[in-house]
């Protein structure tokens, strides 16, 4: 029986395979070379397109422990409802983006992508910038609308998730 880690501490776990091509991307999807790095502890994958070289989370679907998991849970509903009640008069999804509560729900890492994910899920709202940000992808959408960029972030999470 293998012991969780310790409350703060990150095992890695193996990355997914990368994608060959990054959809959506502005360099017209130029093929990317990727690796798995360890960054303090956690795992991540290093992107090299030419001479630029970025560094994101190779989890998207970030497994912690499980006190990890059940802190990010309570703090990402609390953010959720701050969030929701003070966008709720908003109509820019960038505005929307640039909240504290948005910033704070982003800061709490990979472990909150199933959790927007979940609440994308339940009810469609902006989380796609948040999901970029997270996870470095940019699933194809049908178009600009909520509905298509929402069915395009589920699709993304079904394949993730196998």
């Amino acid at each position: 029986m293998v012991a969780e880690p310790a409350y703060g501490e990150h095992t890695p776990q193996a990355a997914p395979a990368a994608p060959d091509r990054v959809a959506g991307s502005s360099d017209l999807n130029r093929e990317l070379r990727s690796e798995p790095v360890a960054v303090e502890g956690a795992l991540y994958r290093q992107e090299n397109d030419d001479a630029v070289t970025r560094t994101i989370p190779a989890v998207p679907l970030a497994r912690g422990s499980e006190l990890e998991r059940a802190a990010v849970r309570r703090r990402f509903r609390e953010l959720l409802e701050r969030w929701k009640a003070e966008s709720a008069a908003m109509s820019s999804p960038r505005m929307m983006a640039d909240l504290e509560s948005y910033r704070l729900i982003v800061a709490l890492g990979p472990l909150a992508v199933p959790l927007i994910l979940d609440e994308l899920e339940r009810e469609p709202d902006y989380w796609f910038s948040a999901l970029e940000e997270l996870t470095g992808e940019t699933p194809k959408a049908a178009g600009q609308s909520l509905a298509a960029q929402t069915v395009a972030w589920l699709c993304w999470a079904e394949r993730a998730r196998q």
